[in-house]
């Protein structure tokens, strides 16, 4: 059962992982000394009270926007509630409440159209347009295929995600039959999509496939193998020097050992 405590202890660890990798993308050596930092922004300055409060256990920003969902997990818990707040600075609007069967915004994903999620307690697949942030949630059914263990991934057209096994699916933004797009070695951990690739990571490794090929023949190739399995968190940053592939970066562990690593 997800805590706050425990939640709070993953966003430090987000937040230090991307610490990280901000170092190792700036090509910084961890024995140099760092720069005097800059002053924060001033539209920002009055944001760590909201952002890091109780009162929500899940977030995604995008589109120039963070979302903060409050889901209830126990017993006697019945307020749900999704805000979001513009990045550059602003009051928080909340643009869904209510009480009831509320395990609602799971696997949370936005951009320029809105805010996607799955909503385990109906079934459904949600998203609240950008520009209609006091509507109802417009409601994709995904007919019992369920996102468990990944995130939603977007991009122009359509929606992506794992369903906590091998199988990756993916369904338009306007709706319809969930599409199985292909079937993975080993459990998703994680998906990223970057023009028309789909990359994924699960027990034996990374993998890269087109993400336009005929889902009867899909197959995946490896990029990177992994040992021990246990890994996860596939991140994606710039390409660089007009590389044809998008620099993917992704936590890895071994036994008895943590490990960031960057494919070649």
């Amino acid at each position: 059962m997800k805590t706050r405590k425990n939640i709070a202890l993953y966003v430090q660890r987000v937040l230090n992982t991307m610490i990280v990798l901000s170092v190792l993308l700036s090509g910084t050596s961890f024995g140099a000394k760092a720069a005097p930092a800059s002053a924060p922004a001033a539209a920002l300055d009055d944001a760590s009270d909201f952002l890091f409060n109780d009162d929500f256990n899940g977030w995604t920003i995008g589109g120039g926007f963070i979302y903060l969902a409050e889901n209830c997990y126990a017993a006697g818990e019945t307020n749900y509630s999704l805000k979001r707040r513009p990045l550059a600075g602003g009051a928080a609007v909340t643009i869904e409440s209510g009480t009831g069967k509320c395990n609602r915004y799971q696997g949370m994903a936005a951009d320029d159209s809105g805010v996607y999620y799955y909503n385990p307690s109906g079934g459904l697949l949600e998203y609240v347009p950008v520009t209609a942030p006091n509507g109802p949630p417009v409601s994709l059914v995904l007919d019992g295929v369920a996102p468990v263990t990944t995130d939603l991934v977007l991009d122009s057209e359509r929606i992506y995600w794992s369903n906590g096994q091998s199988e990756i699916y993916a369904v338009s933004k306007s709706g319809g039959v969930p599409l199985l797009l292909m079937t993975a070695i080993g459990a998703v951990r994680d998906i990223e999509v970057a023009g028309n690739d789909i990359y994924w990571i699960d027990d034996e490794g990374v993998w890269w496939a087109d993400k336009n090929c005929t889902p009867t023949s899909c197959t995946g190739e490896q990029l990177f193998a992994v040992q021990h399995g246990n890994s996860f968190v596939l991140a994606r940053t710039q390409p660089f020097n007009n590389m044809h592939r998008t620099i993917y970066l992704w936590h890895g562990a071994t036994i008895g050992t943590r490990q960031l690593m960057r494919l070649p």
